[in-house]
């Protein structure tokens, strides 16, 4: 019994020292992101210079917008941007099917950039130069910054936050739902 409170109260402990433990600063955010960096180079450079990436925000209640970024040999090559509603109460009744994505509008070619709505053309390289920025700047002591990536080590957001604010508090950064590698053109 003892034994069993004495490492019930040694796991707390630990817990309680892991969750008080000081969030990474901008010096480990920066180098994370170098080092993310150096592995989007590879991937970058295997599928030369081909993928998407997808850019969301919404609100609380669900409604929002997604942006699609189509970049070719390491150009933006198109977007496309989408605006949905709230999340549906219930799925749709068996044998309907959920209602089909419909785009708001597509760019491509030299229209790229021409819509104001959306998330802007920028490729990872651009995002990736805008992160380090995030990561090195000085945060006031009501914000507070979060640095995440992907499976691959890729970046996904680096952003920070006025803690101040609880619901659909105003970023400032980088926030990537998913990124999409393809093959290099033939």
């Amino acid at each position: 019994m003892r034994t069993t409170t004495m490492c019930l109260a040694a796991a707390v402990l630990l817990t309680f020292m892991a969750i008080g433990a000081p969030a990474d600063d901008a010096k480990s955010d920066g180098q994370r992101l170098q080092e993310s960096k150096a592995k989007w180079s590879k991937v970058q450079e295997d599928c030369g210079g081909n993928y998407r990436y997808f850019i969301s925000h919404s609100n609380f209640v669900g409604a929002g917008n997604e942006t699609e970024v189509v970049v070719r040999g390491g150009k933006v090559a198109g977007r496309r941007y989408r605006e949905f509603g709230p999340i549906p109460a219930a799925p749709p009744p068996p044998g309907e099917e959920p209602p089909k994505i419909e785009y708001k509008w597509v760019e491509q070619g030299d229209k790229v950039g021409s819509h104001k709505e959306g998330a802007p053309a920028e490729t990872l390289d651009e995002l990736y130069a805008r992160a380090e920025k995030v990561a090195a700047a000085e945060l006031e002591p009501t914000q507070k910054r979060y640095v995440r990536f992907d499976q691959q080590g890729l970046l996904m957001s680096c952003y920070y936050v006025d803690t101040r604010i609880a619901d659909d508090a105003p970023t400032t950064g980088v926030i990537v739902s998913s990124i999409k590698i393809e093959k290099p053109a033939p």
